[in-house]
């Protein structure tokens, strides 16, 4: 699909297709004696302009946004991001299954090159860019709206915000006092109690609004249990009529079972795999690679133990019992990031304000994994002959380790294939944990301009410096009383080396010390002239990182640790756009936007190996272009929309240790365009109509070189290649998405709503750096279209208990028909790819299913 025929097709669209969300609709039920029915007003406030949050018929970008009715009356206590697959070009899955280990796609980039802003401040991992959820539990109920703005948005803070910028608004402190208790049970043993409760504005001055979490819960897949709690506090202090302090605390200290594991489709449902086209000899084959028709809960993760063995797990700096004497988890996630934020606001001039938040970030915790040594006693390193593995004819633990086995063997005084004489108390096989210790320290600041009434001014600076530790701890010794380091694992200041005996808790395998300093500034132009609405913004960056392996002497016999810096990586951005209002009713927009992104820190500091990368500045360019409807009446909206971003000189680099060398791949160039459009429709008081719709054409557009050098003397090593890409769809997300939803309000207070969700061209995930075979042209394998189902009911009951205290019951019904599909895949596996099958067939993919028909229903107390 080339730029011409998505305009055409953009021009049909706008004029006919309505789309989802274009604006959020108040519940039709909160007056229903009105006889006129609106679609919600948009609201802006301080922080709203603070955070760069985008306004309907005004602001020229493709955006929408969910306000906090919506929210309460579709997340359903899932993680945040899942709320969002109802808009244009966002693809959101709960991935494994985990608590919080959800991911989203917008416009076919990954969380990477999306930026996720909490209250106005930069949430993305400082040094990969990623973010996960988990750390974020309870945020959605203290979440007053959430804006999704597509593409490279108006945010004036330079981040990656490629794909789109998702941008979280959180409660401020009530000015009235009062408060509310929810009760909440669901599926697979979901329990939660979520409580808040505001002061309201005391001596007219301060404020303050509490929140705090509780959940539990077994998770569908085996192994995803989940314990957390969070908490929230907001306060809003009047220092004077110029001057405003709101505080904010946010955190979810959690544990929660993973299942990080992707598997065969036949590892789940065998019948499925033959209705994706699976003969008996493939699930034959299947049986070689995993378990065969375990179920969709099938963790290959997660395994029975014997509850006779009580040894304890470390982590969080103590001992600790497993969460559940019968199973053992072998991977296990557990963190607390509480982000505090001091944000002030004030107002210098009549026409001159300026608005600073102070912030920190921190993180303690970490994930398990396994961990083994044999090369002391076969002379080589082999997981096969650490640990036991369940056989693959097990129904439901097929291939996932034999934990008793495995202790048994680290107890005695043989090996687990008992062909080997090895110490007693000796553990070959160990659980670890893989730490994040992480401060960082922020600034964003916004100094604000009014020059006329037509043209304002902001300038502001955006700096942030971090700290953070990684390291491996010993989490079980799995029966032993002690674990020898294999080489690699040890520590060069180890005054006895690999015969270093370690217990619970100490440090194994890798310590590293990682420092990032970054300084961004940015000015940006508003014009507004009537029916004219502009704004260009310019933006740079410059990074510094900083590096040291403390298990490594800087040269030897040195008593320093070897570290190394790569500073003064520089990124630049420029965008602007216009909006222009033909009538109150309908406007147009325009934008466009060029950004050079330095790389992050994996980009310039292989952390693995302690090598400097030589990195290349990533360059993006977008355009967009749009148009806006809304009835007089405000009963029907309608937004539409083309883009069009092309992605340049990315480049993958991988350092082979064993050779001394390292790889550029560079050139992996890719294209992405395609078409949004999006609106609500309320013909009576109590229906509502909304759908969806997004089309888009993602595709790599050249073959891409690699070169590879030699780390030492840096001379280029006569192994080059390509990269052939030329023409492969971008995989790992529905290029086609529809969303639609009827609602229904038959009674004051009761809101029925039915939402369907339709995704087609959908290719499996793949690493560009695989595809090195010049015969091999073939697109990836492409996921089967697929349709799910939910249903959300809510009542606001008619009469108040304990005089002024209103009652809702609610009712979430996700995956309403139980719908089977497959929800992520990575194309071609090495691990899961039923042996002899075709290139790019379903036979080769290792998948997640998706979540099964799952309830959650509760009530909630508001006084």
């Amino acid at each position: 699909m080339n730029l011409k025929n998505t305009i055409g097709l953009f021009a049909t669209v706008a004029t006919g297709w309505a789309g989802l969300h274009a604006q959020e609709a108040a519940s039709a039920s909160t007056e229903p004696e009105s006889p006129v029915v609106e679609l919600e007003a948009f609201e802006v406030t301080s922080m709203k302009t603070f955070s760069d949050q985008a306004i309907p018929g005004e602001t020229p970008v493709a955006f929408t946004e969910m306000s906090k009715e919506t929210i309460a009356a579709e997340l359903g206590s899932r993680d945040i991001p899942l709320v969002l697959n109802t808009t244009p070009s966002v693809y959101a899955t709960t991935d494994s299954g985990g608590a919080g280990d959800a991911r989203v796609n917008v416009r076919g980039f990954n969380q990477r090159n999306v930026s996720i802003l909490i209250n106005g401040v930069p949430t993305n991992d400082i040094e990969n860019g990623w973010l996960y959820w988990s750390n974020w539990d309870g945020l959605g109920d203290v979440t007053a709206t959430i804006q999704m703005q597509r593409g490279l948005s108006n945010v004036t803070l330079p981040t990656p915000s490629i794909g789109g910028t998702m941008n979280i608004i959180t409660d401020p402190a009530s000015s009235k006092a009062g408060g509310s208790v929810k009760l909440e049970a669901g599926s697979n043993g979901f329990l939660k109690g979520t409580i808040v409760l505001s002061t309201g504005l005391l001596k007219e001055r301060v404020a303050f609004t509490v929140g705090l979490v509780a959940k539990t819960g077994d998770g569908y897949a085996r192994g995803t249990w989940t314990r957390g709690t969070g908490y929230y506090f907001g306060s809003t202090i009047l220092i004077n009529e110029r001057n405003r302090i709101e505080l904010f605390a946010i955190g979810s200290p959690q544990r929660h079972g993973q299942r990080t594991f992707a598997s065969n489709i036949a590892a789940y449902d065998a019948d499925y795999a033959r209705s994706l086209g699976y003969s008996e000899a493939d699930i034959e084959g299947a049986l070689t690679r995993g378990p065969v028709d375990s179920g969709l809960e099938f963790n290959p993760n997660y395994a029975p133990v014997s509850s006779s063995y009580t040894g304890q797990q470390y982590y969080w700096g103590g001992q600790h019992s497993r969460q559940d004497a019968g199973f053992l988890n072998e991977r296990e996630n557990y963190f607390h990031k509480p982000q505090i934020n001091v944000n002030w606001y004030s107002t210098l001039a009549e026409k001159t304000k300026l608005a600073t938040v102070f912030y920190y970030s921190g993180g303690r915790g970490g994930g398990s994994g396994t961990l083994y040594n044999t090369s002391n006693v076969y002379g080589f390193q082999s997981s096969s002959r650490a640990f036991g593995f369940l056989p693959n004819t097990d129904p439901l633990y097929g291939s996932a380790y034999d934990w008793n086995k495995t202790i048994a063997a680290n107890e005695g005084t043989r090996t687990v294939r008992d062909d080997r004489d090895k110490n007693a108390g000796e553990s070959l096989a160990i659980l670890r944990n893989s730490v994040n210790i992480q401060d960082q320290y922020g600034i964003v600041s916004k100094l604000t301009q009014e020059f006329s009434d037509n043209f304002t001014m902001t300038a502001g600076v955006d700096w942030r410096t971090a700290s953070l530790d990684h390291f491996r701890e010993i989490r079980d010794l799995l029966g032993g009383d002690y674990y020898l380091p294999a080489p690699g694992q040890e520590s060069e200041f180890w005054a006895n080396g690999n015969d270093t005996r370690l217990g619970l808790g100490d440090t194994v395998d890798y310590n590293n010390s990682n420092t990032v300093d970054w300084l961004g500034l940015f000015v940006q132009g508003q014009y507004s002239n009537g029916p004219l609405h502009a704004f260009g913004v310019y933006g740079y960056s410059t990074i510094d990182y900083g590096y040291t392996d403390n298990f490594r002497r800087a040269s030897a016999g040195s008593s320093e640790a070897y570290s190394l810096e790569s500073n003064g990586l520089d990124g630049h951005q420029i965008k602007g756009g216009v909006n222009y209002a033909f009538t109150p009713q309908l406007s147009a927009f325009v934008n466009a936007g060029w950004v050079t992104k330095a790389p992050i820190f994996d980009g310039a500091i292989d952390d693995v190996t302690g090598t400097l990368i030589d990195p290349i500045n990533e360059e993006f360019t977008s355009f967009e272009a749009g148009l806006r409807y809304e009835t007089k009446d405000r009963k029907f909206n309608v937004s539409a929309n083309v883009y069009s971003t092309q992605w340049r000189d990315r480049t993958i680099s991988s350092v082979s240790e064993q050779n001394n060398t390292i790889t550029y791949q560079r050139g992996v160039d890719s294209d992405y365009q395609g078409i949004e459009a999006e609106a609500a429709w309320l013909p009576l008081k109590w229906l509502r109509f909304d759908a969806a719709v997004s089309i888009g054409d993602w595709t790599y557009v050249a073959d891409a070189p690699f070169e590879e050098y030699d780390i030492t003397t840096g001379n280029p090593v006569p192994n080059s290649g390509k990269l052939y890409l030329k023409d492969l769809q971008v995989g790992d997300a529905p290029q086609t998405q529809f969303a639609y939803a009827v609602t229904f309000f038959p009674v004051n207070g009761l809101s029925l709503k039915l939402q369907g969700r339709t995704y087609s061209r959908y290719w499996a995930d793949y690493d560009p750096s695989s595809r090195q075979d010049e015969t091999d042209r073939g697109q990836a394998w492409e996921i089967p279209s697929f349709t799910v189902f939910d249903f959300h009911g809510s009542y606001r009951l008619p009469v108040r208990i304990f005089g002024d205290v209103e009652t809702s019951v609610f009712l979430h019904v996700f995956n309403l028909f139980d719908e089977v599909y497959v929800s992520d895949a990575t194309d071609n596996s090495s691990f899961e790819g039923v042996p002899g099958a075709p290139s790019h067939s379903p036979q080769r993919a290792e998948t997640f299913l998706g979540a099964p028909l799952t309830v959650n229903a509760g009530l909630q107390f508001r006084f």
